[in-house]
């Protein structure tokens, strides 16, 4: 379900968000209305104002926490893609300058572990699953550089390098793969959620004449609420959706792969 909403357009989820806090605030407002009459709301106006200060104060610290990791998130993603894209320049690159021997297959495997990531793997990320696709190309380039044996000590040293090498690209994968699965913990968004929730509801407590007015002014504040939680729900799936990181990395260690 959720991995499905975070694979629609942008705009629509903004839109989706918006929607269903003015919807809650319009619910809310009816029940809060109805137990609480207006006559006792507006006497205890001074004291709900104090509370909604404290508490929009404290929840407020937290929301900026969630939107800060979000953010973070989507930030770290670019750089993995980046990473993940300039080892696989770089085992290319090590090959060459190991031997002519192995310079041949890895490039190729090379080129095909771009193509399986593009082609394949980013389409089924963008959809929110889980993919494996290209682990057999890079389990088969790993099959290839370890059954070279080098010869001199100068293919030694960049033997040694091209190990390491690929070591790293094992892991920003893994981390690619983990980023691209895993997101805020459930429990902090309910309790991001529930203090927005309580902040609307404080507000509605308020003993104000005009209802329209009232519903209008908690709307406000719902709907602020909501385009922050849209924000960071956007952000938290860094491969999802049309706002997410870019294979454009990829795809230029793929032209240089190819004319070098």
């Amino acid at each position: 379900m959720l991995n499905h909403l975070a694979s629609l357009p942008s705009a629509f989820q903004i839109a989706l968000h918006v929607g269903a806090s003015v919807l809650l605030t319009f619910l809310l407002m009816m029940l809060i209305h109805t137990a609480i009459p207006f006559r006792i709301r507006r006497q205890h106006n001074d004291v709900i104002g104090f509370i909604v200060g404290v508490v929009a104060a404290f929840y407020g610290l937290i929301i900026a926490s969630v939107l800060v990791i979000g953010i973070n998130r989507f930030d770290h993603a670019e750089q993995v893609v980046e990473n993940e894209a300039n080892l696989i320049g770089d085992i290319v690159r090590l090959a060459r300058a190991t031997s002519s021997q192995i310079e041949s297959p890895v490039k190729q495997l090379a080129a095909q572990y771009l193509e399986d990531v593009i082609s394949k793997e980013w389409p089924a990320q963008m959809q929110g699953q889980r993919t494996t696709l290209g682990l057999q190309t890079l389990a088969e380039l790993s099959r290839v550089v370890s059954r070279y044996e080098p010869r001199t000590p100068r293919e030694t040293a960049y033997y040694s390098q091209l190990v390491q090498t690929l070591n790293k690209l094992y892991d920003a994968r893994r981390e690619r793969i983990f980023l691209a699965s895993e997101g805020i913990a459930g429990e902090v968004w309910v309790v991001t959620l529930a203090g927005g929730i309580l902040t609307v509801c404080f507000v509605l407590l308020f003993g104000i004449e005009n209802r329209r007015i009232h519903f209008l002014l908690a709307s406000f504040l719902a709907v602020s609420l909501a385009l922050i939680f849209a924000l960071v729900a956007i952000f938290d799936k860094p491969f999802q959706g049309d706002m997410a990181a870019s294979d454009e990395p990829y795809r230029l260690i793929r032209e240089q792969v190819a004319t070098n």
